[in-house]
C-alpha cells in the first residue's frame, strides 16, 4: 500500500499493546487505535498475547484486517514486562506509545503528543491528561492523578507521587535505548522504575487534554496485593535516592515526608485489614522518618482491645 507523500515526513509511531486475558476489554482497545486522527499509515500495532487462556488471540487476530499495521505474536505468559519489551523490539517506530488492553486513547491522542514532540524535540517523554472510568465505561468522579508540575523538570514531584500512567506515555526510541526497557523481575511497579529512569535524565512534555480513559479493576495485581506493591516502590525509590545521594540531601525534607505519608497509608491499610504486626511495622517506620499526628493515633489504637479502638478509630477520624 503506497504512503501518502504527506504522511511519509510524519513520525512512525510503534504502539506497544500487551494482552493477557482481555478479551473482554480488548476491541475497545484496538478500535481505540483504529480511530486516531493521525495517519493510520504512520501507526503500527504490535500486540503481544501473554499466554491467555480467553479469546484474546483470537480477537487480536481478527483486527489484523481491520488496522493498517497490526503484528500479533504469543508467548507463554512471562509477565506484562517481558511482553512489552518483546514488542519494543519488534517495532520499527521513531515514537513508542504504550496502550494496556483495557484502556481506550481518544481520537486525538498520537496526534497530540506527536505536535508536542514537534514543538520539544528533545523531551524524553510525553504524557497527556486522564479520565478514570470502572470497568463498565462510566466516569469515575473522585478519581484523578495529576502532578503539580505537568512537564519540564519533574524529578522530585514523580519521587514524592508516581503520577505517570503508562497507556498516557509516548517515548523516543533513543530515549528507551539509552536508559533500558523495563525491568522483567519485577511484578508490579515496572512502569514507575522505567519512567524514573527517564525523569531523571531528561525534561518531559506534556499534552494536558484528557485523552485516555483508564479503567480501574479490582483485580489488578497492585490492588489485589498492596503489599508487594508498597515494597517495590519503597525499594524503587531507596534504590535511586542511594544511587543519586546529592539529590537525595538537597530534598531530604520533601523526600521524608513522602515517606512518612506513604508509610502511614500503607500501615493504616494493614491494620483495617487486621494484620496488626505489619501495620505497627509501617507506622514506626512512619514515625521514625517524621512525627505526624494521625500516624501515632493509629499506633495507638493498633495496641487497644477492638471496641475501644472503634470508639478511637471514630473519634480520630
Amino acid at each position: 500500500m503506497n504512503q501518502p507523500e504527506s504522511d511519509i515526513t510524519k513520525p512512525l509511531v510503534s504502539v506497544i499493546l500487551p494482552a493477557f486475558n482481555a478479551a473482554r476489554f480488548l476491541e475497545r482497545a484496538l478500535d481505540s487505535v483504529r480511530n486516531q486522527t493521525y495517519p493510520a499509515n504512520r501507526i503500527e500495532v504490535l500486540l503481544v498475547d501473554d499466554g491467555s487462556t480467553d479469546e484474546s488471540l483470537h480477537i487480536a487476530e481478527k483486527y489484523e484486517h481491520q488496522l493498517y499495521d497490526l503484528k500479533v505474536c504469543s508467548q507463554p505468559n512471562q509477565g506484562v514486562s517481558s511482553a512489552r519489551n518483546l514488542a519494543i523490539l519488534l517495532s520499527n517506530g521513531d515514537l513508542i506509545a504504550f496502550l494496556d488492553a483495557d484502556d481506550r486513547w481518544l481520537p486525538d491522542k498520537i496526534s497530540q503528543q506527536v505536535a508536542v514532540f514537534d514543538a520539544a524535540p528533545t523531551v524524553g517523554l510525553v504524557h497527556c491528561g486522564c479520565t478514570f472510568v470502572d470497568q463498565n465505561g462510566k466516569k469515575l468522579e473522585n478519581w484523578s492523578r495529576r502532578s503539580r508540575v505537568d512537564q519540564g523538570d519533574v524529578l522530585l514531584d514523580y519521587i514524592c507521587d508516581f503520577f505517570l500512567i503508562t497507556s498516557s506515555v509516548m517515548i523516543p526510541r533513543t530515549v528507551l535505548d539509552d536508559v533500558g526497557y523495563f525491568n522483567e523481575s519485577l511484578k508490579v511497579g515496572e512502569d514507575n522504575d522505567l519512567f524514573l529512569r527517564i525523569v531523571a535524565s531528561y525534561l518531559i512534555g506534556c499534552a494536558p487534554q484528557p485523552l485516555l480513559e483508564r479503567t480501574v479493576r479490582s483485580d489488578s495485581l497492585s490492588r489485589e496485593d498492596y503489599e508487594l506493591d508498597a515494597h517495590t516502590d519503597l525499594q524503587t525509590l531507596q534504590r535511586f535516592l542511594e544511587s543519586h545521594p546529592e539529590f537525595a540531601r538537597e530534598n531530604r525534607r520533601r523526600i521524608d515526608a513522602h515517606f512518612s505519608d506513604y508509610l502511614f497509608s500503607y500501615g493504616y491499610r494493614l491494620l483495617e485489614d487486621g494484620r496488626l504486626e505489619q501495620a505497627r511495622d509501617a507506622l514506626k517506620r512512619s514515625l521514625r522518618i517524621g512525627w505526624s499526628t494521625r500516624a501515632g493515633r493509629t499506633l495507638i489504637r493498633s495496641y487497644l482491645p477492638t471496641r475501644i479502638a472503634n470508639r478511637a478509630r471514630a473519634k480520630w477520624t
